[in-house]
């Protein structure tokens, strides 16, 4: 309906050609429904070209390294098949693949919180919808797309997913491998067999795999679009507030900050965060302010009262 008000209903909407008004009209939109919109943001100006290569060969010969003959033959010949990929990979895709790699896990960890608490059955099954660069899938979206199977999985060794109290799960707990699954594969991590720990089933939460899809064709992609474009803009001081003020009503409020911010670790440091003086400090204040919170109205209100009681 925007799209034939805005006089392009059979043409692509494109972030970078809207303006405040029709911006602000998306998002007004989209804070009708129970949408979720997840931010990962790097500054470029933080790194020159060079880092990023160098990074970037470090991590491909990382995916060889700790490889040995009682590897499967077949994770072998991938882990070869990946590292020269990335070695290969333009930078800018490179830097893409290493911020969803990030992403997806982020994700995945907000969405079980916030809707096992307002649309559980909403966790029952995961539809992943990618953007393709192109008509055919390119070298680096086929590289990211296979290695976040095994990403993911030590990801979520390393960081098991956070349940809290009073949300509905049971439309999740399939995407879990049994607990026979998760005793074999622990054996392989000496220091989590003691732990017990629930791993997630990888293809279970990835379900088919990802789908490339051209979004000229694809009304949610240009959704994403949209918002991914305002928030550079914002970042950039390229719109003005009243096409971006209300992007932050979309975001799950976090501490420190709804917006996961990022940096490649070029310097191979043990250094978690890192401080700057940042131009866009004032953007994200504003976003952060009207995030919306995890916890249900509810929710909130029986906190308080319980508090009062205390």
């Amino acid at each position: 309906q925007l799209k034939r008000l805005w006089g392009i209903a059979n043409q692509e909407a494109k972030g970078k050609d809207l303006d405040e008004r029709q911006i602000s009209q998306v998002i007004e939109v989209l804070k009708r429904f129970d949408v979720v919109f997840k931010l990962i943001v790097t500054d470029l100006g933080l790194l020159t070209d060079h880092e990023i290569s160098d990074f970037r060969l470090k991590s491909a010969s990382g995916m060889t390294m700790h490889l040995t003959p009682e590897h499967p033959a077949d994770t072998i010949v991938k882990a070869h098949e990946w590292k020269k990929r990335i070695e290969e990979m333009p930078n800018n895709l490179f830097v893409q693949m290493a911020m969803l790699n990030h992403l997806i896990p982020d994700a995945v960890q907000d969405l079980v919180l916030y809707y096992a608490r307002r649309l559980p059955n909403e966790l029952g099954k995961f539809h992943w919808v990618v953007d393709a660069k192109d008509k055919q899938i390119t070298t680096a979206e086929k590289v990211w797309a296979e290695a976040i199977y095994p990403f993911l999985y030590n990801h979520s060794l390393v960081q098991p997913l956070i349940y809290a109290e009073g949300g509905d799960y049971s439309y999740f707990d399939n995407h879990q491998h049994s607990k026979r699954t998760q005793v074999a594969r622990a054996k392989e991590f000496a220091e989590y067999k003691e732990k017990g720990i629930e791993t997630l089933s990888v293809r279970k939460i990835l379900g088919g795999g990802f789908v490339f899809q051209d979004s000229k064709k694809n009304n949610g992609l240009q959704l994403v679009d949209i918002l991914v474009n305002t928030a550079q803009r914002a970042f950039n001081d390229k719109l003005q507030h009243n096409g971006w003020k209300e992007l932050g009503a979309l975001l799950i409020s976090k501490i420190p900050s709804s917006i996961s911010f990022i940096s490649l670790n070029v310097k191979g440091t043990d250094e978690k965060i890192r401080t700057i003086q940042s131009p866009f400090f004032h953007v994200v204040d504003t976003l952060n302010e009207k995030a919306k919170p995890l916890w249900t109205i509810k929710e909130r209100l029986a906190a308080q009262r319980q508090n009062k009681r205390e």
